[in-house]
């Protein structure tokens, strides 16, 4: 790889880098976001995903070298300029730079999950409203954890490619297939009435919701779409009219919610 080396932050060829601390909530522009840390970048070059380049501190230099194709760029510093770049202290001195996906269609994203299996039990993911970046990075982890095989979230959640979230998603979010619509309800709709999807929609309360205590694998095991709602209000009314199954966890001692993060790691343990 071409290793270059950078002595002064006014240097054009990182300016991507720089004044990381105002990027933590969104990605770069240009389809472009930032890891951080050795295992997500780690990540990032064992993934299907494009790297950009990396930044390094030069303790770093020799652990990442071998790591790096020959045709990335990799930017080398001194060890207290990374400090500045970054934003704290504590760092473990790597970054990198990866490209988004396009997103597809979302008839053309379930068909490329079957590849050449049509009859493959698909089990998504769905996030139509989550606004913190904690809880989405969470999200992801889990959804990787048990098996998810895709993630799709809706207008109304924060960036799926942001700093924060790829941090707390553990570098998770280059495993799994994500899917960001423009228009949630017309994608619940597509798979529910296109791809025969049971959209089941994760409540506290609703006339025809079920206790975890009493189900398995909802009506068509074959194809599950879980929806959590926002941490706040949770699914709104026209999510849930695409929606064919209602779920519930139940709770005691008068709690009457959990944090959206503990309460998808619960659904979806229970239903993978």
């Amino acid at each position: 790889m071409p290793i270059i080396h950078i002595d002064n932050l006014e240097d054009l060829r990182i300016n991507l880098y720089t004044n990381l601390k105002e990027k933590t909530l969104q990605s770069l522009q240009g389809g472009l976001f930032i890891g951080e840390g050795n295992l997500i970048t780690q990540r990032l070059l064992n993934s299907d995903f494009k790297t950009h380049s990396l930044l390094v501190a030069q303790r770093r230099l020799d652990k990442i070298a071998p790591l790096v194709p020959d045709h990335i760029p990799l930017y080398v510093v001194p060890n207290d300029l990374i400090h500045q770049i970054v934003g704290y202290k504590f760092h473990a001195g790597i970054l990198s730079i990866g490209h988004q996906k396009q997103t597809p269609p979302i008839s053309e994203f379930i068909n490329n999950l079957l590849k050449d299996d049509s009859e493959k039990p698909l089990t998504l993911l769905i996030c139509p409203q989550i606004r913190n970046a904690d809880n989405l990075g969470t999200m992801i982890r889990n959804a990787a954890a048990f098996g998810i095989d895709a993630l799709i979230t809706g207008q109304g959640s924060t960036d799926l490619y942001s700093r924060r979230s790829i941090r707390v998603s553990m570098g998770t979010i280059f495993s799994i297939p994500v899917f960001q619509s423009s228009d949630i309800n017309q994608t619940l709709a597509t798979l529910k009435d296109q791809h025969q999807f049971t959209n089941a929609a994760t409540i506290l309360e609703h006339p025809n919701a079920q206790s975890l205590k009493t189900i398995s694998r909802p009506q068509n095991p074959d194809r599950l779409a879980i929806l959590l709602g926002s941490e706040d209000l949770g699914l709104s009314q026209e999510n849930l009219s695409h929606c064919n199954q209602f779920l519930t966890i139940p709770m005691h001692h008068g709690t009457d919610s959990l944090n959206i993060a503990t309460a998808g790691a619960i659904f979806l343990y229970h239903l993978t």
